[in-house]
């Protein structure tokens, strides 16, 4: 009767999301695999050497206190040397992100610290200009 039609309603709703959670499954498989072969073609990727980058590098003028941004540059210049051979290529990027990270927040502390050093001698040459006026009006 009517229980055993919404018995075999249900099992049919139940079976169609079963079938719909299936194919989602084999969807995201299927991206997974298409990632995998990305990254395995990726890890085979290579750069060759670009001298004339290395030169262009090795040229920048960083102060030798800037460790950060020297050890930065040093890396860019070993890559621009010597290429990058199949399979190091995300070792390479990973160290690449970590150098410029640190060198990214060594220019900030520089900068800030510039900034402070700056803002002194405003107040110092405020002081003088202060003293200057009153010693003229004497």
């Amino acid at each position: 009767g009517k229980n055993q039609d919404k018995g075999i309603r249900m099992n049919g709703q139940r079976a169609e999301v079963v079938d719909k959670l299936v194919d989602a499954q084999l969807d995201t498989i299927a991206v997974l695999l298409n990632l995998q072969k990305g990254f395995t073609e990726a890890m085979q990727t290579s750069q060759p050497p670009n001298p004339q980058l290395a030169g262009a590098v090795r040229n920048a003028d960083i102060l030798p206190n800037w460790k950060s941004s020297v050890a930065l540059r040093e890396h860019l210049i070993d890559i621009y040397e010597n290429g990058i051979p199949p399979g190091k290529l995300f070792g390479f990027l990973a160290t690449l992100l970590e150098k410029t990270s640190l060198a990214l927040l060594e220019t900030i502390v520089w900068a800030n610290l510039h900034d402070d050093a700056i803002k002194g001698v405003a107040r110092v040459v405020d002081s003088l200009s202060a003293r200057v006026s009153a010693l003229e009006q004497r």
